[in-house]
Order: structure tokens, then C-alpha cells, then sequence
């Protein structure tokens, strides 16, 4: 009986030591924020390129909900929002960040993505979120571009660096939302290949949460048998971010059964004005489940893929 109860004492001492420790992290998913869009997280707003102090101070006031500003390093060595190839902002990263921290505190509610274009910025930046890590209450999200596919024209962030920095100086304080994708062409699909190398490295970095898939509209309009299949493997909370270019050639039809083959609770909508304007129409109703709907969904989605490609 003593040897029982001195078992029990122990698995309670350590439950709550392992419960001590995840409160020390710091951070929040977008569904947890924002509940009232966890069923449809293409509600969720988004800023693009918001790297100057004036496009920053009117996300305060314009209702968006995550904050997208790209990570770079300026002339002189200081960690800038900034897209390649300015070296040049008026918003340094720890501006950004104290201005964000500033405006949850008076009660508004946002998150921030970080879209790294430099890997020499990722120490320096994560060490500031880390000193300020028990502020951070919103949506955090680090995105890089960490695998290339075959016709881009960039060259991809270091996974290994990226990665390796984001579990030693970010993970001990903050359960970030990783957003891990690949630098692209306009034209084609993703393969499984692309995507299972992806897997590849989630598997090595054993990440088993907080991930979104960045995946480009025009590209993913091709691509959602390999997509689908990729989400049975990844992890159960994963969601996809559907992004795009200006003058990306997205095919419409075969995108809106792309997401409608994915679902509105696991898919983030940061496309340009005119190709949401185009998809709202289907955002608007609800999603379809009976087994006849979706078999008529890949079926037309089929059709489409076969007149793509001959």
C-alpha cells in the first residue's frame, strides 16, 4: 500500500510539473483567439507587405486580424521589415513588435505573421520575441519558404538553420504556428514529391502541431489529390493557407473544389482582392457533406485536371 501511494504521489508531482512547464509557454493558435471563426477560418483578414510604420498603424484600425510583415536585414545590420531587395523601412522589427504588444494590451485583437526573406534575420528577431515572450497572448506564425520546387526563380531559406533556431531560442518560451512552404513558379502543381519531402521534414524536427501549409492558388487548383493525401499524413491540426500573386493564372472551378475538398475549418484565404471577390460566392454557403456532393466534386474537379492537362 505505501509502495501504491508513493507511485500515485509521484505521477501527481510530475503531472503538475508538466503542466508548470506548458503554461510557461506563451502564444495562442488563431482558432483559440478567435472561436468564433474556427469553422471558417477564411474569415480570418489579412495585411500583405506591411512593412512601413503607416501601413502598420492603419492594420490598428482597418480591421485586420493578422498582421503579415516581411523579416529582413537593412544596410546597417538592423532586423527591418522590408521584401527583398529594399534594405531600406522606416518599421524596424522591435517597432513592429512593442506596437503590437502595445495594442493587445489596450484590448485589440490581433496576430502577427513573420515572413522571413533572410536567414541572418532569424536569430536576432527570435531573440527579441524571446525576451518579450510572456507578453505574446495573440497568434504568432513564422513563415519561410524552406523547399524549392522546380521552376522558381528564388532560392529557399535554410530548413535545417530555420528550423533549428525555432526550437532553440523560440519553442522553450512560445508555441509559435509554423507556416512552412516552398518558393514556386506561377504555372503547374504540387507533386508528392514536394509534398513528401515536406512531411520529411517535419518528421525530422518532430513537429506534431501549429503547422499551416502555404500553398499558391494557381498551383493548388492542380494539385488536390497530392494536397488531400498530404493532410491524411500530417499532423491533425494542420491547415493550409491559400496565397497568390496578382496576375497568377488560377483556374476558379477547379480551385473552390479544391477547398471545398479540404474544408473551411482547416484553410486561411490570403489571395489578392479580385480572385477572393471570385471564391466569396462558394465561402458564402455552406459546404456541401453528403456522399453524392462529394463524389460530383471530384468528378468535376477530374474533368477539369484532364482539360489542364491535355
Amino acid at each position: 500500500m505505501y509502495n501504491l501511494l508513493k507511485f500515485c504521489l509521484t505521477l501527481l508531482i510530475l503531472s503538475n510539473i508538466e503542466c508548470a512547464v506548458k503554461r510557461e509557454r506563451f502564444g495562442m493558435n488563431v482558432q483559440d483567439f478567435w472561436p468564433e471563426h474556427k469553422d471558417d477560418l477564411t474569415q480570418i483578414t489579412w495585411s500583405h507587405a506591411t512593412n512601413s510604420k503607416e501601413k502598420l498603424e492603419s492594420c490598428f484600425v482597418d480591421g485586420t486580424m493578422m498582421i503579415e510583415a516581411d523579416v529582413s536585414v537593412g544596410w546597417d545590420g538592423e532586423i527591418i521589415m522590408a521584401h527583398p531587395p529594399d534594405k531600406v523601412s522606416d518599421l524596424t522589427f522591435i517597432h513592429l513588435l512593442e506596437r503590437v504588444l502595445q495594442v493587445r494590451k489596450e484590448g485589440l485583437r490581433i496576430g502577427l505573421k513573420l515572413d522571413y526573406k533572410d536567414i541572418d534575420a532569424v536569430e536576432p528577431s527570435y531573440q527579441l520575441i524571446s525576451s518579450k515572450a510572456e507578453e505574446i497572448d495573440f497568434p504568432l506564425m513564422v513563415n519561410a519558404d524552406i523547399l524549392y520546387m522546380f521552376g522558381s526563380l528564388s532560392i529557399p531559406i535554410d530548413p535545417d538553420r530555420f528550423l533549428s533556431l525555432s526550437q532553440q531560442i523560440l519553442e522553450p518560451k512560445l508555441s509559435p504556428i509554423y507556416s512552412l512552404g516552398y518558393t514556386t513558379p506561377s504555372i503547374g502543381h504540387y507533386t508528392h514529391q514536394n509534398l513528401d519531402s515536406m512531411l520529411d521534414i517535419l518528421s525530422k524536427y518532430q513537429i506534431e502541431r501549429g503547422l499551416t501549409l502555404p500553398l499558391r492558388a494557381s498551383l493548388l487548383a492542380n494539385s488536390a489529390e497530392q494536397v488531400l493525401k498530404f493532410l491524411e499524413k500530417a499532423p491533425s491540426d494542420t491547415t493550409v493557407t491559400v496565397w497568390g500573386s496578382q496576375h497568377d493564372p488560377v483556374n476558379i472551378d477547379n480551385l473552390k473544389l479544391t477547398i471545398q475538398m479540404i474544408g473551411l475549418n482547416r484553410l486561411y484565404l490570403d489571395v489578392p482582392q479580385d480572385l477572393e471577390d471570385a471564391l466569396r460566392p462558394l465561402l458564402a454557403t455552406p459546404p456541401t457533406t453528403s456522399f453524392q456532393s462529394r463524389i460530383s466534386s471530384t468528378l468535376q474537379y477530374l474533368v477539369n485536371l484532364f482539360f489542364y492537362i491535355f
